[in-house]
């Protein structure tokens, strides 16, 4: 089920679903709301639907479309800098050609950049698992964050690039990077410290690369 359902703000009658979400992500909104408050601030400083373009990077992860579907209601047509686990992998060419796609206004350019990772919850509550259309058994979401979850508890993690496994590899160096010495990791604390990376790390410095 998708992160940014709306949590309650009282546990009884809650499933597991929203008992681990308001747990694990206090304060979470629906993505629907989520955008539409976006769209209004950004409204209020001259950002609006026409005269700007948005810069959006979320996984590839087909259920993460519904997010996308959003921000094209509100902003319009978008440039896609999507990657496994919502990780940036465009890079400056990428940012520099989403950058001459947006509408001029009075010879300026403006840009709205949304990132985030994603991760599933069950209705069940169980973090990384979700239901997917014409499968009966759960399925993990965010395979990436999943896969890269084992493989720290294993401590199978490797630092090393590889050009069979592009994004994982990166993706698995920027966290290797990330997680504080000692934490005590969970899926959850992972999903918040892949946020960290990807808009306080990643998208800080491509936009400081690319934007004059």
């Amino acid at each position: 089920q998708n992160i940014f359902r709306s949590a309650p703000t009282h546990t009884r009658n809650m499933d597991g679903f929203q008992k681990a979400l308001m747990s694990s992500f206090p304060g979470s909104m629906g993505e629907r709301e989520f955008i539409s408050m976006i769209a209004l601030n950004l409204s209020l400083k001259g950002f609006t639907k026409g005269n700007c373009i948005p810069i959006v990077g979320c996984c590839r992860d087909e259920i993460c479309i519904t997010l996308m579907d959003e921000v094209k209601a509100n902003f319009g047509d978008y440039f896609s800098i999507r990657g496994l686990g919502g990780f940036i992998f465009s890079g400056t060419s990428g940012f520099s050609a989403a950058h001459h796609h947006s509408p001029l206004v009075s010879g300026k350019s403006k840009y709205v950049y949304i990132v985030a990772p994603h991760i599933g919850i069950s209705k069940d509550g169980i973090m990384g698992k979700c239901s997917r259309e014409g499968r009966d058994a759960a399925s993990s979401a965010c395979g990436a964050l999943c896969g890269f979850y084992d493989n720290f508890k294993a401590g199978k993690v490797t630092a090393q690039l590889s050009m069979d496994d592009l994004e994982m590899s990166a993706m698995s160096q920027i966290l290797i990077e990330s997680i504080p010495w000692g934490s005590k990791l969970d899926l959850a604390e992972l999903t918040k410290i892949a946020a960290k990376a990807i808009a306080g790390k990643q998208l800080q410095k491509v936009i400081a690369a690319t934007v004059d």
